[in-house]
């Protein structure tokens, strides 16, 4: 399991949901699900919900000379913009075997 962060363009442009998934194209279809929830407000999301509803999806692509950086482009019209995903290795506090017995 991995945790990625979704920003458009700038650097402090975060997305506040976490999206924790096994690969980038799976976070991408939670994220999508994240942008079209009601309750989702803020960072302007109107034009970020048409481009992602009713505009072109670019392929997946990693950033130039990164790891763990990707990117896509949304396009429709005349607009477009660019969200990076960031992937972060994540670590497990602890692991543990359970055994349990049966009632």
């Amino acid at each position: 399991m991995k945790l990625y962060q979704y920003r458009v363009d700038e650097r402090e442009n975060i997305f506040p949901k976490n999206v924790y998934a096994d690969n980038v194209d799976s976070s991408l279809g939670k994220w999508v699900d994240y942008i079209n929830e009601t309750e989702t407000r803020g960072h302007s999301k109107t034009e970020l919900k048409i481009l992602v509803n009713h505009g072109q999806l670019s392929k997946i692509k990693r950033v130039d000379n990164s790891k763990d950086t990707y990117f896509i482009t949304l396009t429709k019209d005349n607009s477009h913009l660019t969200v990076f995903i960031e992937e972060i290795e994540i670590t497990p506090d602890f692991i543990a075997d359970l055994k349990y017995l049966p009632t």
